[in-house]
């Protein structure tokens, strides 16, 4: 089970590090769409991931019932990868729109991680398991924003293209988590 449960922080980690370094600095990253980063479209952009995982997840902890945990899993970092992609070549604003508005509708990979771990665990494992994810989520949180300032500031030109790139992180996550347990 260690393997499992080492397999299934990669994922997460690989997931929460896309998703947590990209919204602080989403107003220079809309540059290159021609909007200014001090619009308000920043502001919106910034919550459309969340607001419309919110209104999607109970769908999701549905199909996770119907057609099992490890697929919601896959499902969530397939996703994740096809917005960031989608993002990355997004021709206008309102492409991106569609982009963040699919990473947060297809997102939930640490509800997914963590439904995938319920199934194989329990009682004190389940709860040592699930403290790691959060550690997985905190270590995204604090690697992600450093990292990725670091990349902005060494190619100031790469604007969007950034997403590309850790769409690439999403589809590490998705292709390790084909080796999960069904």
């Amino acid at each position: 089970m260690r393997s499992t449960l080492q397999v299934v922080l990669a994922c997460h980690f690989l997931a929460a590090f896309t998703v947590l370094g990209v919204p602080l600095y989403l107003p220079r990253l809309l540059v290159s769409f021609g909007i200014a980063e001090r619009s308000l479209w920043a502001g919106v952009l910034f919550s459309l991931p969340s607001v419309m995982t919110a209104i999607s997840a109970a769908w999701w902890g549905r199909f996770a019932d119907r057609y099992g945990r490890r697929l919601s899993l896959q499902r969530a970092l397939f996703g994740l990868t096809c917005a960031f992609l989608l993002a990355g070549v997004s021709p206008s604003l309102p492409w991106l729109i569609v982009a963040l508005a699919l990473q947060g509708i297809a997102g939930g990979t640490l509800a997914a991680a963590n439904g995938y771990l319920s199934t194989h665990l329990r009682g004190e494992q389940l709860a040592k398991a699930l403290n790691w994810t959060q550690s997985s989520a905190r270590l995204a949180l604090l690697s992600a924003p450093p990292l990725i300032g670091g990349i902005l500031m060494w190619l100031p030109d790469i604007g969007q293209r950034l997403w590309l790139g850790l769409a690439m992180l999403s589809l590490c996550g998705l292709l390790l988590s084909l080796r999960l347990p069904a």
